[in-house]
């Protein structure tokens, strides 16, 4: 009886961290959907390059932008500013050749857009100083390449969901998990 009731403790305790777990807070990534192959454009051929995208969720809180910056020569120094569908700026940050590496992801924070779902967003790179020319974005399909990131915010709900979507997984692909041990305490018992 004491190992019944300590397999059922055991598989209580398991479900107890799944739920906890589950109320972290995540991060959602969206990124261009095409099978077409990332180019990259100079930055000095440029005077300004903007770009649009819809949200696809709520909370946007951060987008990423592809640059490349080749042997980490590059000493150009640019902004990239992120506008609302009103115009207005909801983002602006400085990067110059010392911030990107050989080909990375420039990181633009701001604070969560609680309702950004089907709203348009302007993306605009623009070069304040050009001292050699071999700073260049990413674009795909002619848009800047730009990924962005969703705040799933705390969810007791989606903490549930997610507890009875592992435990169904569970005891659908791996029931012999479940199982074996009360078999052998049924054996070892008997």
């Amino acid at each position: 009886m004491r190992l019944v009731i300590g397999e059922l403790f055991v598989a209580f305790f398991l479900f107890i961290i799944i739920f906890i777990i589950s109320l972290v807070p995540t991060k959602l990534v969206v990124s261009l959907d095409s099978n077409s192959q990332t180019m990259f454009k100079k930055l000095g051929e440029v005077q300004s390059y903007e770009d649009y995208f819809q949200a696809s969720n709520n909370l946007l809180n951060r987008i990423d932008v592809l640059f490349k910056n080749p042997n980490l020569e590059s000493r150009d120094e640019l902004e990239v500013l992120l506008f609302d569908d009103k115009g207005k700026i909801v983002a602006i940050q400085k990067f110059n050749g010392f911030n990107l590496g050989d080909t990375t992801q420039a990181r633009i924070n701001f604070n969560s857009i609680p309702d950004s779902k089907n709203r348009y967003y302007r993306v605009l790179i623009r070069p304040t100083s050009i001292i050699d020319g071999k700073l260049s974005f990413g674009t795909r399909d002619g848009k800047i390449e730009v990924m962005e990131y969703y705040n799933s915010g705390v969810s007791v709900r989606y903490a549930w969901e997610r507890l009875l979507f592992v435990t169904t997984r569970i005891v659908r692909y791996q029931i012999v998990v479940i199982l074996l041990p009360v078999l052998l305490t049924v054996i070892l018992l008997w």
